[in-house]
């Protein structure tokens, strides 16, 4: 909240979620012989629309024991093809190095794995005809069949763009955060998170025969959900939350209404990482505000702890916000001033396609 104590400056500590009770159990009784597995490099996307509940963000279901968790924004992990050359429009894949302070191709790899992941469980496309425009009518029949193809990699991202002579606008992506997740998990991911603001005229569809259920929620709302210290609640679940003048926790897993979220409290929904990155956004009152957020772009990873009791937590250190960082975004603050003023004055038009 506006003036509120930024949550980023404290440490956190959020319960490991159930599906990874194991991994964690069997990470400690080794107590420090085994090497973490390499993370894999990621992206996702905090999709972002303004709405009279305030800013709201779209969450997705992930398959079962995945590193992102039961709940999460749009992404995945970097694939093959996003190494192919593809019309781009936007930032050189340069400054997204210096951005993210990765070298040229890691930098560039994400943000095609960004956009590309969202458009295929999202509908939603970072795409043009110009650096002014991005493409519409995301729900039709054609483009649903074209969903499909790319998911199945029966079509290849690149050739899709290039026969609807698209270009990608990495220009509406903007860096918020870098997270590594735990070191005991068996598949783990460096993620870079973007936010995106909702282009005009497109909107969030599920692809039928690969069901992703999802949901937009306000920001505030999750934020109210997640607790000071990160610990689940209590046996009384959804009645003590009543008792204390709040909705029942299990809303989230409800408004989403999948079979693997109803009826559960967000607290073994979201993962540490996403938990904060909510609560960190939860106080801006637009989303131009968010997106002039001034996000730590440094990585971060969530350090697994287990207490007296024998629960384990994940604890997240303060958020950093000066030094090399700062001083990247302070070096590449022209950007961010330009978009601001561009999604401030509404300048993303849509271009029609066939």
């Amino acid at each position: 909240m506006p003036n509120s104590p930024d949550p980023a400056r404290r440490p956190r500590t959020f319960r490991v979620l159930p599906e990874y009770w194991q991994a964690a159990e069997v990470w400690m009784e080794a107590e420090g012989s085994w090497e973490p597995i390499e993370a894999v490099d990621a992206a996702c996307v905090i999709l972002l629309r303004d709405s009279p509940d305030g800013v709201e963000t779209y969450l997705v279901t992930c398959p079962e024991r995945s590193p992102f968790g039961p709940v999460a924004f749009p992404g995945g992990p970097v694939a093959a093809e996003d190494d192919d050359p593809l019309p781009w429009s936007g930032p050189p894949a340069t400054e997204w190095g210096a951005r993210w302070g990765d070298d040229v191709g890691s930098a560039r790899r994400v943000a095609v794995t960004a956009i590309r992941e969202l458009f295929e469980i999202t509908g939603v496309l970072l795409a043009g005809q110009d650096g002014h425009s991005t493409a519409e009518t995301m729900d039709g029949r054609d483009w649903l069949a074209v969903r499909q193809q790319v998911l199945a990699r029966q079509l290849g991202f690149k050739e899709m763009l290039e026969r609807r002579r698209l270009a990608l606008r990495t220009d509406l992506l903007w860096p918020i955060a870098r997270w590594a997740t735990p070191d005991f998990l068996h598949r783990r991911y460096d993620i870079r998170y973007f936010a995106v603001i909702l282009p005009e005229r497109q909107t969030v569809t599920e692809l039928p025969g690969h069901p992703r259920p999802g949901a937009w929620v306000p920001l505030k709302r999750l934020a109210a959900h997640i607790r000071p210290d990160g610990a689940a609640p209590s046996r009384g679940g959804d009645a003590s939350s009543e008792r204390e003048g709040l909705e029942p926790d299990s809303w989230l897993g409800d408004t989403i209404g999948a079979r693997s979220t109803a009826g559960k409290p967000q607290s073994v929904l979201l993962s540490a990482n996403v938990s904060c990155l909510i609560q960190e956004l939860a106080g801006v009152r637009s989303v131009v505000e968010a997106i002039a957020h001034p996000g730590d772009l440094g990585p971060r990873q969530p350090q697994l702890r287990r207490d007296d009791d024998g629960t384990f937590q994940l604890v997240v250190a303060p958020s950093i916000r000066h030094g090399r960082t700062r001083e990247r975004a302070e070096a590449h603050g022209g950007w961010r001033e330009r978009g601001r003023a561009d999604a401030g004055a509404g300048t993303t038009k849509a271009a029609r396609q066939p």
